[in-house]
């Protein structure tokens, strides 16, 4: 599987690597409050939301403006816009 950052070196196992990030309070507040909604930990809830964002990156880096964008992406057709 070739790396989808260039520069990056391909995995060479299916190992997990340990990453700490230094995130503002009210950030890990709400994560927390979204883990314990959703009856999880922290760390499935912020790999849920890391790995959604993986997956959809490479769709939106090709977004350009006047592409028909889905009303429920607001976001996204704000910066297809």
């Amino acid at each position: 599987m070739a790396p989808k950052i260039p520069g990056e070196p391909p995995p060479t196992s299916s190992e997990k690597l340990a990453q700490t990030f230094r995130l503002p309070v009210d950030l890990v507040h709400f994560l927390k409050h979204e883990a314990r909604a959703r009856g999880t930990d922290l760390n499935a809830t912020v790999f849920r939301y890391l790995d959604g964002v993986h997956r959809w990156s490479e769709p939106l880096a090709s977004c350009s403006p006047g592409d028909d964008v889905p009303a429920t992406w607001p976001a996204v057709a704000q910066g297809c816009a």
